[in-house]
């Protein structure tokens, strides 16, 4: 994986623009800590910039840590600051360093709603992510409802596990009825997407069948109010996943 994201991102390359590369930490202690991870990163890769860089796996447990790390946002992201500057002197100058920064958006990836939920409209984040798929949807209660589609500073949202998490979602369980929905991995992505404000869900695919096979499922739009009910069916019933 590394040096495919070499090829596609690093220094020099013709397509970087064409990628949106996001990186993760889930170490979350103080603000200065960041340096260490984004050192490993670019030294790794061998990139001028990051787009994302997300805080992962935010809960109860690290809450006060997350809340002082986010806060040092503004030395983080975009051209001319801190960051940026620290870069340079490890790694050297160069145009898209300087026009993009040494990173553009901050975010977040969340394992409890509430908690998403009270981050959503922080001056701080520019993308939050939360577990969503048809077997657990307390993100439609507790995080989409609080974000306006027509709002431009809203956070991007971004969705993982949408196909499942200890159980395939895809597989029928036992017992299910005849006549419910049985969703393909697609239709799963799609379910998760047709959701209020979500922009991204977040996916593992192994081979080109499955890229070629998500983005035409994708494609047909949000799930239509018959799918909206069978697959309500079909989520009571893998409720236990």
């Amino acid at each position: 994986m590394a040096g495919a994201l070499r090829k596609l991102c690093g220094r020099g390359s013709s397509v970087r623009d064409q990628v949106v590369l996001a990186t993760v930490s889930y170490i979350v202690k103080t603000p200065d800590t960041i340096f260490s991870y984004l050192y490993d990163q670019f030294s790794d890769l061998g990139i001028d910039y990051i787009d994302v860089f997300c805080w992962g796996w935010i809960d109860e447990h690290n809450a006060n840590a997350f809340e002082k790390c986010v806060s040092a946002s503004d030395d983080i992201r975009g051209p001319n600051t801190v960051c940026q500057r620290t870069v340079e002197r490890m790694f050297g100058v160069s145009e898209r360093l300087k026009k993009m920064g040494a990173v553009r958006y901050i975010g977040a990836s969340f394992h409890n709603h509430d908690l998403a939920q009270q981050w959503l409209n922080s001056p701080w984040l520019d993308m939050v992510m939360v577990r969503h798929n048809v077997a657990h949807r307390n993100a439609q209660t507790k995080v989409f409802p609080y974000l306006d589609a027509n709002d431009p500073h809203r956070p991007g949202i971004v969705t993982f596990k949408s196909a499942g998490m200890h159980n395939q979602l895809w597989k029928p369980p036992v017992g299910l009825p005849s006549g419910c929905w049985q969703p393909s991995v697609p239709d799963l992505y799609r379910y998760s997407l047709s959701q209020n404000c979500v922009d991204v869900a977040l996916a593992g695919w192994q081979t080109r069948e499955h890229i070629d096979a998500a983005i035409k499922d994708v494609q047909k739009g949000k799930l239509t109010l018959k799918n909206w009910t069978t697959s309500t069916c079909m989520a009571i019933c893998i409720a236990t996943e």
